[in-house]
């Protein structure tokens, strides 16, 4: 029978199940059908190659609207791209991405195998070898312990800071705020983060339990990851405070903004968690990190120690890298994009 590429529909979810328990991973994450529901937006965005009854390709695409030079634009990250091997020298594989490609007016993919980043670069895809990784250490002589190495003092002084809870945070609110920040932080090319996106993304997930912070003029989204499995067995059970999303207020080049992440790690801190992170495509939000404490891992501290995960603690996984393709010709400076780890699937549940 001719092979077809079809977009994904609820008939072909047991089959599509089994391919990648099969040809995956087995029980990765997304076989759970409400994360995999959730990841992909219902999922039709996804593409399935199919020879009769029998899946022989999948691309993920998780379906999203982008900010390009303040105008919306219809757009898919992809995530888990799968062809049987007897197929991957037949342009398979290329069908399943064209097919995305025709129906978005602009694509991304966090998290490229470096073995086929010169195929997106032929394909027009602009290439960013690694998010800017920031850390700072919330407990000196446990992260020690994590990174395997000397910190040389490198702590916060927090001084008169109070510690800032989670708040309840409506979708709402959220919006405004993120619509504000973009205005008086212009950025480029992003994710567009209107009142679908926070709800979606963070206060109805289904791959982590996330906890939004506000000041009244400054956004957090971050989350607690435990560690398990580490050799030195005083980590375990500890946690890290993953910093996924950071909405600035009037101006990222005040001190303002540095305070509130400050009193939401000191929170963090007084949690128990031993180091906090972030991400993100661009450096706009560095003045205020380092002026909080933060250093950026793979510069002025060294990444070769700094897991990429945490459950089980993982030194060998590559920097989390970026590909955009854009419309026409057009191309953009990634020192100007936001883009951070939870706009693709690189944040969510590992196992």
């Amino acid at each position: 029978m001719a092979i077809e590429i079809v977009s994904f529909q609820e008939n072909y979810w047991d089959r599509l199940q089994r391919f990648i328990h099969a040809r995956w991973k087995e029980n990765h994450p997304v076989c759970r059908k409400s994360l995999f529901y959730w990841q992909y937006r219902g999922g039709g965005a996804c593409k399935i190659a199919i020879d009769g009854d029998e899946i022989i390709g999948f691309l993920g695409a998780i379906p999203g609207k982008y900010a390009l030079d303040g105008k919306i634009l219809n757009g898919a990250a992809l995530a888990i791209w799968i062809v049987l091997e007897k197929y991957r020298n037949s342009g398979l594989g290329i069908l399943l991405l064209d097919e995305v490609e025709k129906e978005n007016e602009c694509v991304i993919c966090l998290g490229v195998n470096k073995s086929v980043v010169k195929f997106y670069q032929m394909r027009d895809y602009q290439y960013l070898d690694r998010l800017n990784r920031y850390t700072v250490p919330l407990n000196e002589r446990l992260y020690e312990k994590l990174i395997r190495g000397k910190v040389g003092g490198w702590r916060i002084d927090f001084g008169t800071t109070d510690p800032l809870a989670p708040s309840e945070v409506s979708a709402e609110m959220a919006a405004g705020m993120w619509k504000k920040s973009v205005a008086q932080n212009p950025v480029r090319f992003t994710m567009l983060r209107d009142e679908d996106f926070w709800r979606w993304r963070y206060l109805k997930s289904a791959g982590f339990e996330y906890m939004l912070f506000t000041d009244g003029d400054n956004l957090l989204v971050g989350r607690f990851d435990t560690i398990e499995g580490a050799e030195e067995d005083e980590l375990n059970d500890k946690t890290v405070f993953r910093i996924i999303e950071l909405v600035g207020g009037s101006s990222l080049q005040g001190t303002g903004c540095a305070r509130f992440v400050q009193s939401v790690l000191l929170w963090a801190k007084k949690e128990g968690a031993i180091l906090a992170d972030f991400q993100c495509s661009s450096g706009m939000f560095g003045k205020v990190l380092y002026a909080a404490g933060f250093k950026m891992v793979n510069s002025e501290h060294s990444d070769t120690n700094i897991p990429a995960i945490f459950t089980p603690p993982r030194y060998d996984i590559p920097p989390i890298n970026l590909v955009i393709k854009l419309p026409g010709d057009t191309s953009v400076d990634f020192g100007q994009t936001c883009f951070v780890k939870s706009d693709g699937d690189m944040d969510r549940p590992v196992r």
